[in-house]
Order: structure tokens, then sequence, then C-alpha cells
């Protein structure tokens, strides 16, 4: 069923950015080759190279420790090379569509004319073939000590297959460890540590994946943080 887009999600490594961000694209192509010979009657093509970008457009805001400048991080070139980036269309609660990848970024515009707003243009190529069409497990969850999320039924995966996982943290706290889990059942009687992130004390993300089959079809996520508060969201998706 059609639906608005009304207050989608966009994370840009540890960052939100929907706040500035007017419009956002996630493109996938595969560089058809034309392979049409003597013998053909119409033309044949192939799959080629396959190719991910995002493009995000907005209004900038030039405040030094919260505008675009210093969430996007590209001024002084900290923030080029393999951004993860997550689109949530409709919004982070869990269960709901995450499109993941980790990026290079191409250009950072700047559009300044005189009596309207100040515009950006971002647009970033996938590093690799490393992206995802996900699910959201985990949305701007807010932590404390540890503890575990709602089991979401993904599916198996098989034994060409791999499951994908994104961790994008927005508050840190100290010494915060996310695994992904798994278990065949929805309660996790047996459940099994399946990806597990960087132990971390900093704002930021990290995107890891582990391939072969996995017949468990629950999936969730746990966590425990040392001190302090945290707030992160994790994206998962099978392939």
């Amino acid at each position: 069923m059609p639906f608005v887009n009304l207050n989608p999600e966009i994370y840009f490594n540890g960052y939100y950015v929907q706040g500035w961000s007017k419009s956002a694209q996630f493109k996938l192509d595969n560089e058809p080759q034309d392979c049409t010979t003597l013998a053909d009657t119409t033309r044949i093509y192939k799959p080629g190279m396959e190719n991910v970008e995002v493009s995000i457009e907005g209004y900038d805001d030039y405040a030094q420790t919260t505008g675009t400048d210093y969430r996007y991080n590209i001024i002084n070139g900290a923030t080029v090379n393999n951004v993860i980036i997550t689109m949530c269309p409709q919004n982070d609660s869990a269960g709901k569509p995450s499109y993941t990848g980790t990026f290079n970024l191409a250009d950072y515009n700047k559009t300044h004319t005189v009596g309207e707003m100040v515009k950006f243009t971002i647009n970033a190529k996938a590093s690799g073939s490393i992206w995802f069409k996900g699910t959201v497990l985990e949305g701007d969850r807010s932590v404390s000590g540890a503890g575990s999320g709602t089991a979401i039924q993904l599916g198996a995966v098989a034994a060409t297959q791999g499951v994908y996982a994104a961790l994008h943290v927005t508050l840190a706290g100290t010494n915060l460890v996310v695994k992904l889990q798994s278990d065949s059942a929805s309660n996790f009687p047996s459940a099994t540590n399946v990806i597990t992130f960087a132990t971390t004390s900093a704002v930021g993300a990290e995107l890891k994946s582990v391939m072969g089959a996995n017949t468990d079809t629950y999936w969730r996520c746990s966590w425990t943080l040392a001190g302090g508060n945290s707030t992160f969201t994790v994206v998962v998706g099978i392939r």
C-alpha cells in the first residue's frame, strides 16, 4: 500500500541529519552491458557493475557544534570515506524498513542566494557492495545498563546469503557493547550471538556481516553498558 513520506529518519554515522534535510534518495543500478550479436533480433543486455548512490538535499546551519558542517564533518576532511548511512523511509520504529550502506562522499555543495535559504547537496557512492535493505530492530533506543530488545521474525539465512547489521550510536556512555542475537523461538530460550559490535564509548557507527546459513528465524539485540547513558539504533538485513 502506498504511504505518505512523513517523519523519515536519516543516520549519518553517529548523527541524525533529517533535521536539516528536505529530501533523500537511495539509488541502485547495475550498469547493464550491451552484448547483442549479429544473430540477435533484439538488444541483449547482461548485468554489469553494481552501483549504489545516495543524495541528500537540505538547508544549511553554520553552528559550530550542532550544524550541518559539524554533523557531516566534511569541511576538515575528517569524514569522507566509509561513511555509514541509513535511511528509514517511514520512521525508525522496530519492524520498519531501512536502507543502509557504506559510502564514500563524492561532493558537498552549498548554494548561497540573497534572500533565500542557504542550501546544501550531498552525493555519495557506495564503497564496494556493502549495502542492504533491512529492518529496524532498535530505533533510537535509550539505555542505562544491560538488557535486550524485542524479538522480530526476519527469517532464516540461506547458505549463499549473509546477515548484515549496522549500529548507529548517537549518544555514548561508557563501554557500550551491542550484540545481534538469533534463536528459533520468540522468547529466545537459547540465544546465539551472531554479531558483536566493537565496544565503544563514542558517538559513531559500525557495519558488520556474517556469511553462511543460519536456521534461526527470530532476531533481537542485547546490550551492556558500564556507565552513563547511551542511545543507539540497529538495523539488520539478510541478502
